[in-house]
């Protein structure tokens, strides 16, 4: 038995050496990355050497032109659909600053609009509750696109608040990601029956590439006869509710942007065309019943890995970059590269308030032990850092006391490199103030990490942490 282990690991590492150039092409301009998979490679070769093989290529050139020829038909028809339709007031200097990006990434990155109305839900009891009373009212359509569903209590309440808009004629659209949702395909077979319709972004199917299992769609929104939209970073599954979370529902010209990222994904995945008039523009017959009450400005922006360089990255470091007297980010997995972590220690040096709020314990043990190795050049620049006793899964990020941004995305390579992700800026003093207080809620109830003691910790813990640091550009 010993030789053969012997057999399998000195093959496996010849191969390992072999695949190298390929390591080296596939993450050219990231050397950290490559260096974090060659190590790996000559550390772990039985277990690496398969997983580059099948998940670690991206096959990025490919992904990326077929992406943008789906895109460019898409947005083609619905140009052609809404001639005539009338546009949105422009919004403010500072979200336009912030999406002013080169002519190639623009077309990812919607034009940033005022008028619009937005309720944050900060409890994933309440934000589950507010989804299926929408359900329960929609008229027309109902679309849904969320990363994880579960073949649980909460998933089975709005699958049979689905069915039963569906048996009462509303056009009912649910598209899920074929991995990341463990709900079998028969829990939505009753659905189905009933006339709804299901897709599966990036189903694993023989002879499909195996890398595809590596890009993942991560948004999670809700669009309700395109009048209101919902989106943030809750699934659909018992957990959730019970996890701190934040999803905020919107209502304006800004549930445009949202619809036309579903119908593109739904187009891209399913091929059925959705650029009408029909599922567009309903918005403006809600914004008079809210005149009452204070807008915003909204600029939703959709990145993901068939882009050259990830417009919510570059977005969210301009907007980091802008900040002048409070920067408060909240994620649940913290893995930044090296431009992410100069941005917030120069903030700090500016006199920037920086506090980073992230889970004592996340579902993910690995991540936090790599993230805790990111912490002491932080609190060195003097950036606060809190641990929350409890799943904290919200993505928020609060900057100065006008913007806020809120999505699916969080802080690590893996949703700035190979997620399809999901982010929306938002332009609201009184939007800000709540997040602002959301945030101090969340501090109360966690665990400041004290610069001289982290700096303290044992050898053996230190040593611990750095070595899952040295892997996080894989995890």
């Amino acid at each position: 038995m010993g030789d053969v282990f012997q057999w399998i690991w000195w093959i496996s590492w010849g191969l390992s050496v072999c695949t190298v150039p390929s390591v080296l092409v596939q993450r050219a301009g990231r050397p950290s990355t490559a260096l974090s998979w060659i190590l790996a490679l000559f550390v772990f070769p039985p277990v690496v050497l398969p997983a580059w093989w099948l998940v670690g290529r991206t096959h990025l050139k490919v992904r990326r032109r077929r992406r943008r020829l789906f895109k460019s038909i898409f947005e083609e028809k619905l140009k052609e659909k809404q001639r005539g339709t009338e546009d949105p007031e422009p919004a403010s200097e500072v979200l336009r600053g912030i999406t002013s990006l080169p002519d190639y990434l623009k077309s990812w990155v919607f034009p940033p609009t005022a008028g619009n109305y937005v309720q944050m839900y900060d409890c994933g009891e309440n934000a589950f509750n507010a989804w299926e009373d929408a359900v329960r009212e929609a008229a027309h359509h109902i679309h849904l696109l969320f990363y994880k569903w579960r073949d649980d209590t909460t998933g089975k309440r709005l699958r049979n608040a689905l069915i039963a808009a569906s048996r009462r004629g509303i056009e009912v659209r649910l598209l899920v990601d074929a991995i990341g949702t463990t709900a079998p395909r028969r829990f939505f077979k009753p659905l189905i029956n009933a006339g709804g319709r299901v897709g599966w972004f990036f189903p694993m199917q023989f002879g499909s590439r195996p890398a595809t299992i590596n890009f993942r769609n991560h948004r999670k929104l809700v669009v309700i006869d395109g009048k209101e939209a919902f989106i943030g970073g809750m699934n659909v599954g018992d957990e959730y509710c019970a996890w701190v979370d934040l999803v905020v529902k919107i209502q304006g010209p800004g549930v445009d942007q949202i619809q036309e990222i579903f119908c593109d994904d739904w187009y891209y995945a399913v091929g059925e065309d959705l650029s009408d008039t029909r599922y567009y523009g309903h918005w403006a017959q809600q914004t008079e019943q809210l005149s009452g009450r204070s807008p915003c400005s909204c600029a939703v922006v959709a990145g993901g890995p068939h882009q050259r360089l990830n417009v919510i990255r570059e977005t969210m470091m301009l907007a980091m970059s802008a900040a002048t007297r409070r920067l408060w980010i909240m994620t649940p997995y913290f893995i930044p590269d090296v431009a992410l972590t100069q941005t917030l220690r120069l903030a700090r040096y500016r006199g920037v308030d920086v506090r980073l709020l992230v889970p004592a314990k996340n579902n993910w043990p690995l991540v936090r032990r790599a993230s805790r190795a990111y912490y002491p050049e932080l609190l060195d620049a003097g950036v606060h850092v809190y641990e929350f006793d409890g799943m904290l899964h919200a993505k928020l990020t609060v900057i100065d006391d006008n913007l806020v941004c809120i999505g699916s995305a969080n802080l690590d390579e893996r949703s700035f490199r190979l997620n399809f992700e999901m982010s929306c800026f938002l332009e609201s003093c009184s939007l800000n103030a709540a997040a602002a207080e959301f945030c101090n809620s969340i501090s109360a109830r966690s665990s400041e990490i004290p610069a001289d003691d982290f700096n303290k910790r044992s050898w053996l813990t230190r040593v611990v942490d750095a070595g899952f640091h040295i892997f996080s550009p894989v995890l």
